[in-house]
């Protein structure tokens, strides 16, 4: 899917037509990295130097056809820049620049499109505002798993505030010292693909740890390394996304216990109903 956006505003539509073809409905995306390696799109981490967030990359074959893709964020961001930074890139992959436009303005627009589609947004915030208070925008932080910084830009891409409005957000922005470090840092994201093709090569002999380490940038972890790691993190979720995290802890662990008939059968051969 590669699309010419002739305008800024075309992005809007590129990414709601993605977002639809691959079935994500009209909520907030609870985890981009899933989604996107749901769908054959490498998700890695990279150690650069600060300027730059991410970069795309696409592998082709002698023919020229394309036979992988990849986005790549820096190793360290917080998940709420992680996430825009990933997506950011997933624009860079599926459009194409267009004379006239900024490439890298409409992959920004893509990406907070990807986020926070505009229905949605004027739905939670309202068609036209005033004022919004600072409190409002960590509220929405939590709920798009965006920054508050990059939602002023996107209430004023989407018109629901003025540029005066967003002058008064910034003003407030900079005064509290948010500009260089935002309230309530979301986790970020672990990619899941490159751990478990590190994971697979060392187990077929093809790696060993410490290969496998300059590969994928950390140490190899366990077999199915969990997605839940600190209680607190894991209270802090919806029940429906904690749910989701214990079950695929659970189903990770449960690999490991079926692959060994002795503990299956002492197991009764499952640990989880199927559904």
């Amino acid at each position: 899917m590669t699309n010419h956006a002739s305008s800024l505003q075309e992005c809007e539509a590129i990414a709601g037509a993605l977002r639809d073809s691959w079935s994500l409905g009209v909520d907030p995306i609870s985890c981009v990295t899933d989604v996107l390696e749901e769908h054959h799109i490498h998700v890695l981490e990279m150690d650069t130097e600060r300027a730059l967030d991410g970069v795309a990359a696409v592998a082709r074959d002698d023919s020229g056809a394309i036979r992988a893709a990849a986005v790549m964020s820096r190793r360290g961001l917080p998940g709420d820049r992680q996430r825009l930074s990933l997506v950011h890139e997933l624009g860079h992959l599926v459009m194409q620049d267009a004379p006239g436009v900024d490439g890298e303005k409409a992959a920004f627009r893509f990406g907070a499109a990807f986020l926070a589609p505009a229905d949605l947004v004027r739905r939670d915030v309202g068609a036209s505002r005033r004022r919004v208070a600072l409190g409002e925008l960590i509220l929405l932080k939590r709920r798009y798993g965006m920054s508050i910084q990059s939602l002023v830009y996107r209430l004023r891409d989407l018109g629901i505030i003025s540029e005066g409005g967003a002058t008064a957000l910034w003003k407030q922005i900079n005064a509290r010292g948010w500009k260089t470090e935002e309230p309530e840092p979301l986790a970020r994201e672990r990619p899941q693909w490159a751990r478990r093709a590190a994971l697979r090569a060392i187990a077929e002999g093809s790696l060993t740890v410490d290969e496998a380490e300059i590969m994928i940038g950390v140490r190899p972890e366990g077999p199915h390394p969990p997605e839940t790691t600190d209680r607190r993190d894991l209270m802090k979720l919806p029940p429906s996304e904690r749910n989701h995290r214990l079950r695929s802890d659970a189903l990770r662990a449960r690999d490991d216990y079926v692959e060994d008939q002795e503990w299956a059968t002492l197991l009764g051969g499952d640990l989880l109903p199927d559904g």
